[in-house]
């Protein structure tokens, strides 16, 4: 069975720091949602990097086969 899911991935610099929230869905309709909450400024690059860190983390051990990134990032790539 193909499991293609898709890696949705928003970010925003705080004052606090930096926020990244993430939203796996696989390809039967089924979501998760994860947040990371940095105590820091990180740069956007930084922020996409982990984001796909922990989708890959997340879905590694629900039988992904195919991980499709996507962000509201118009350089990210």
């Amino acid at each position: 069975m193909l499991r293609s899911w898709g890696l949705y991935m928003g970010r925003k610099n705080e004052k606090e720091g930096s926020r990244v929230r993430m939203i796996l869905e696989i390809s039967v309709g089924k979501v998760y949602s994860y947040a990371i909450r940095l105590k820091f400024h990180a740069f956007k690059d930084n922020m996409d990097y982990e984001a796909l860190l922990v989708g890959l983390v997340a879905s590694a051990g629900r039988g992904m086969k195919d991980l499709h990134f996507f962000t509201d990032s118009k350089d990210a790539s």
